[in-house]
């Protein structure tokens, strides 16, 4: 899978061009990772301004915006934008505008351990991480990032340039609206509508639709008031057989 332009119902066009990477941050450094020896890139281009925070990149040296006309032509290179999810990935979406502005085509990535069913769509520019499942019917937008273990259920919805962290797991028929934050191992009800730009915490149950900014969180490390043992015990409760 690796590199491709895009996905619709399950069908891969691939990029006959080569990748350059958008990013030289702590989160371009993850990608890159994925990158090293599944699908390895032609180079690395960033800001200028901000070039000094990593210079060199998985082999190569990261050169400034300035310089990447010249040095790799709209014609022949195509661009993965890997920056993380600041101002609710709405500094991803304007680098990404401005570098189509440019010429460059945008490109997606899937690591090659996602679980893929026969019919699902990935639009342009976004990246799909290890171990994620995704199934059947589900459909990713464009500019979305879904972190290593997430499970997708079927018919669901990422709107563009929404964050999925690790381990969320949502059921079918799940919309998540556009530049909606989702934090690890948050977990979200079958049938649910979550308006853009909603932040979901780690470790939060939703299960009713939200609107537009909302945020959901769960008390963190709130004690249930109920004894341990006496829980234990209600869970083996009529399972005659039980491991002891």
């Amino acid at each position: 899978m690796a590199l491709f332009r895009h996905i619709v119902d399950g069908r891969r066009t691939g990029c006959d061009k080569q990748v350059i990477v958008y990013g030289n941050g702590p989160h371009t450094r993850v990608v890159q990772g994925y990158l090293f020896d599944q699908d390895p890139v032609a180079g690395y281009i960033v800001d200028d301004h901000v070039v000094h925070h990593q210079p060199r990149l998985g082999g190569h040296d990261v050169l400034p915006l300035s310089e990447a006309l010249e040095r790799f032509p709209p014609q022949h290179y195509a661009v993965l934008v890997a920056l993380a999810f600041r101002d609710f990935n709405g500094l991803r979406k304007d680098r990404s505008d401005a570098l189509r502005a440019m010429g460059y085509e945008l490109v997606s990535f899937v690591d090659r351990s996602a679980r893929l069913p026969q019919h699902f769509s990935i639009a342009a520019n976004s990246i799909v991480l290890d171990h994620v499942a995704i199934n059947d019917g589900v459909t990713v937008g464009e500019g979305v990032f879904v972190s290593s273990g997430a499970k997708v259920g079927h018919d669901s919805v990422l709107e563009d340039y929404c964050w999925v962290g690790s381990g969320v797991a949502m059921a079918g028929g799940v919309r998540v609206g556009a530049f909606s934050m989702l934090g690890l191992n948050c977990s979200i009800k079958q049938n649910t509508r979550l308006a853009h730009h909603t932040l979901v915490t780690p470790n939060t149950f939703v299960n009713a639709d939200t609107q537009p900014y909302d945020a959901i969180a769960s008390d963190a490390g709130k004690s249930l008031g109920v004894d341990s043992r006496k829980l234990m015990r209600f869970a083996y409760v009529g399972k005659p057989g039980a491991d002891q």
